[in-house]
């Protein structure tokens, strides 16, 4: 789902009377600009919060199973795989409504053709999605007809592609060049939401301004710097409340609901707030409904044994934590003349950091210690791992003369990039400074907006920083893809890291079938990560959240990015 990650956003249910009374309405407070709306251009997690409501695909995570288990969502079973691995045959729901039917000369329906269709502009560089990376390569002729279309958008929807097929308008056809089990996660994120090529002419591709989706919202009001206003799409029929024969522990208000119609909210608004006191503050006065707590209120919040002080369970509030596929990192530029190409250089520095004081400093002890490559709960992830990137100042040093810079002698002064211009970011990266100068790097700290992070990183502009992510889904290929060499130049392999042995596993874990094998792949893969250092990791993120028990149906999750529709007061 995304680019590099922001960091945990705060998300709640809200109110907005000043009576401290919760209304019907739910608002989702935001920390940055909504970057696009756009299905094809969106990936960081605030733009992805208000897409996913307006935007659907074919499968989508069960709200309610964990593990986390793909359904149907627009389409009407699981897809049928050749035993070779290479054709996946879906079928469509039928009578499936677009947004905004004005558009239309008769009522549209979704078609097997407008997947096909979103195929096509998601590889179209017109387009310039940011997640061309997800299919380039796989689908048979499509890459053939990336090049062939060009930036001409009467190509785009006149030119075919010999792996996508609309065998009739409920029958859609994908036919791979080599097996790709993680194909059907692909087909759960807004990359590949169905688009009607009717539209891709009458608006020239271009769809910040359009709205033509099939989800539970319709936008009524936009402005990317402060909200975004939704209102329930009075024709949604994708999907009702799940039904699920698993036994969930003391949740069994959530499957009340089961198969009812969605959204049972009518009104939904993400609007941005940066004040962390002052979210907090309106929380307490019943202004929000649930709340990611603050670092710096969990002392105040919770007692000793990490569980919710009784002042707050007597204002019937609840604490939720929860687990994530969110994890951190430092990186560095394996292009950069400098830190790139010099291994001894990035291991001095990965022993110079007290990771250990830098997660209590910034994440108030709530973040968990990273020791792999791969998250909790991820196949590959070993939680007797050693990452060896110990806090040893001696080593440190030792590193630093063998790189060529005895006590930091003749080094140049290197950068340190940060993901934003906020109190914090700029606090974190004065911490990495003050540590590299105890052994006598000297470090300049460059301050940015978030958005021109992004757009460094993007075009490998930055020497050092901090990196994280959100898993698009619960699959280790989806972290080795940051790593792999032909995701450089603007994809997600944000470092340039290339290595000729790690691109030739990935290229034979994305084939290998059986856990036992593919273990042994991973474990390769991360040796190989440990010994180059283009990542020095820090820590998985946690969710310690607190909600006014009159909101119902609440489950928190990194991967259901479409969980309002379920939510209700």
């Amino acid at each position: 789902m995304k680019i590099l990650l922001t960091l945990i956003l705060t998300l709640q249910v809200s109110c907005l009377k000043k009576t401290g009374s919760p209304n019907k309405g739910i608002v989702v407070p935001i920390k940055s600009e909504i970057s696009t709306r756009d299905p094809h251009l969106s990936y960081d997690l605030v733009s992805n919060l208000v897409v996913y409501q307006i935007y659907e695909t074919l499968y989508q995570y069960h709200y309610l199973k964990r593990p986390y288990a793909l359904e149907p969502l627009l389409a009407s079973e699981d897809p049928k795989v050749s035993n070779d691995g290479l054709k996946y045959e879906i079928k469509i729901k039928p009578n499936i409504p677009y947004h905004n039917q004005k558009d239309f000369t008769e009522t549209r329906y979704v078609k097997a053709s407008d997947f096909v269709t979103s195929f096509k502009r998601l590889a179209f560089k017109g387009t310039e999605s940011k997640g061309w990376w997800l299919l380039k390569g796989k689908v048979k002729g499509l890459d053939e007809f990336r090049e062939k279309a060009g930036t001409d958008i009467q190509s785009l929807v006149h030119e075919k592609v010999s792996g996508l097929k609309a065998i009739d308008e409920q029958t859609l056809l994908i036919e791979l060049n080599s097996p790709f089990p993680q194909l059907v996660h692909i087909l759960s994120m807004t990359f590949t939401s169905p688009v009607p090529e009717e539209l891709i002419l009458k608006y020239k591709n271009k769809f910040e301004e359009v709205g033509f989706g099939t989800g539970p919202y319709t936008i009524s009001e936009f402005r990317p710097n402060e909200f975004a206003k939704l209102r329930k799409f009075e024709g949604y029929k994708s999907s009702t409340y799940p039904i699920t024969g698993d036994r969930i522990a003391n949740e069994e208000e959530l499957l009340k609901k089961a198969d009812s119609p969605l959204p049972l909210t009518d009104e939904l608004t993400f609007k941005i707030y940066t004040d962390d006191e002052q979210r907090w503050n309106a929380f307490l006065n019943k202004e929000f409904d649930f709340v990611d707590i603050p670092p710096t209120k969990l002392h105040s919040t919770l007692n000793l044994n990490g569980k919710l002080k009784a002042d707050f369970e007597k204002k019937n509030m609840e604490l939720h934590v929860s687990s994530s596929l969110i994890f951190w990192w430092l990186a560095f530029n394996m292009r950069d003349p400098l830190i790139g190409k010099n291994k001894n250089l990035r291991k001095a520095i990965s022993h110079a950091i007290n990771i250990e004081q830098y997660i209590s400093n910034f994440y108030y002890n709530t973040g968990r210690r990273a020791n792999s490559i791969f998250p909790p709960g991820v196949l590959g992830y070993n939680p007797s791992q050693d990452f060896h990137h110990d806090y040893n100042i001696r080593k440190a040093k030792k590193f630093l003369a063998e790189a060529g810079y005895p006590e930091g002698k003749g080094l140049p002064v290197l950068e340190f990039h940060t993901r934003r211009d906020g109190e914090q970011h700029i606090r974190m990266a004065q911490f990495i400074k003050k540590e590299l100068s105890k052994i006598g790097i000297a470090v300049r700290v460059v301050v940015n907006t978030f958005t021109g992070f992004l757009e460094k990183a993007k075009n490998a502009e930055m020497q050092f920083w901090q990196s994280g992510w959100l898993m698009d889904y619960p699959d280790p290929e989806n972290v080795l893809q940051l790593l792999y060499s032909k995701n450089a130049n603007g994809g997600p392999n944000k470092t340039g890291f290339s290595n000729p042995r790690f691109d030739q596993l990935y290229k034979k874990l994305l084939v290998t079938r059986e856990d036992e094998e593919k273990l042994k792949i991973l474990k390769e893969m991360e040796n190989i990560v440990i010994e180059e250092v283009p990542w020095i990791m820090t820590n998985y993120s946690i969710h310690y959240l607190i909600r006014h028990k009159y909101l119902k149906n609440f489950r928190y999750s990194d991967l259901v990015l479409n969980m309002y529709k379920y939510l209700e007061k």
